[in-house]
């Protein structure tokens, strides 16, 4: 057996591979030492990023959308909003935005332009506290003009066709 990893490792070497490191290896962080003097505590990758509802409803989301429509993640509203100039107020909505996401973003499969945002509302949606975080998202999506639809985990596939093409 000994041989056999010694073999695999001189193989790897000659090929120029590197072993895949082991979820609780240690990163090496040498790469950010010439960029902060703070070191870098060990990055691990979330395999997780969307619940398994989300999961399950970007699958049928995909199916329903025409070929010229695909569909983003999680996106990070600061990545789709921005608030010119030095109006009343915008520093603080501008916090709101710069802090918030939206479950799922459809855009055009070509331009990649924004055609709606859809907020997947599961059991959380219920309490009060993200009673008014979603107020404050709607707020935001009416006031760019970009379309949020909220839709229920229960959504079925035809329920979905016919709330995107409303």
């Amino acid at each position: 057996m000994e041989l056999l990893h010694r073999l695999i490792k001189l193989l790897m070497r000659v090929l120029g591979l590197r072993p895949a490191s082991h979820p609780a290896d240690p990163v090496d962080s040498t790469a950010t030492k010439s960029c902060t003097s703070v070191p870098l505590p060990p990055v691990r990758i979330n395999n997780r990023f969307i619940t398994e509802s989300e999961q399950r409803f970007y699958h049928t989301l995909v199916r329903c959308l025409p070929t010229e429509q695909t569909v983003f993640v999680q996106v990070a509203l600061n990545r789709l909003f921005w608030m010119p100039g030095q109006a009343a107020g915008a520093k603080v909505w501008q916090n709101k935005i710069d802090r918030r996401s939206v479950d799922f973003v459809v855009c055009h499969y070509q331009t990649l332009q924004p055609l709606l945002a859809i907020e997947l509302d599961d059991q959380s949606h219920r309490l009060e506290k993200r009673q008014q975080r979603d107020r404050e998202v709607e707020a935001i999506f009416h006031a760019s003009g970009l379309r949020l639809l909220r839709v229920p985990t229960t959504c079925t596939p035809e329920e979905l066709r016919s709330l995107l093409h409303t």
